[in-house]
């Protein structure tokens, strides 16, 4: 190993170990806490949305060099956070390693949600 090849006098400090990294995928799903105050504070995005469809899709993009998920895209839940209740038709999706998104909602079919304007959604 070259680096513990180096006198130890020129060392600053103990030898590390190499840096430790943890691949992840940014469209990996959880479930959403029951109370949004303790699903507020939590990493990644979190998305309710009200819906009458009987199935809703966010087809969606985490980063351009990922592209876009495979139609009609990841499914929401029923919510299950009591502020925004299933009963009621939202749903949501957590995803806890997602930093932005770029998204659109559909029911898997013919029917699209997209921004005013024809815009896609955007978590940044």
């Amino acid at each position: 190993d070259v680096l513990a090849s180096i006198p130890e006098s020129l060392n600053e400090g103990p030898a590390a170990d190499p840096l430790q990294a943890e691949a992840v995928d940014e469209l990996e799903i959880d479930k959403c806490n029951q109370d949004i105050r303790e699903q507020l504070p939590v990493r990644g995005v979190t998305i309710y949305y009200n819906s009458k469809w009987r199935n809703t899709y966010m087809h969606t993009c985490a980063r351009p060099e990922l592209g876009w998920t495979q139609m009609p895209g990841l499914e929401m839940s029923p919510s299950s956070t009591l502020q925004f209740p299933a009963s009621e038709g939202w749903r949501s999706i957590y995803l806890p390693y997602a930093r932005s998104l770029e998204f659109v909602m559909n029911d898997g079919d013919r029917q699209w949600d997209k921004a005013p304007g024809g815009a896609n959604y955007k978590v940044t």
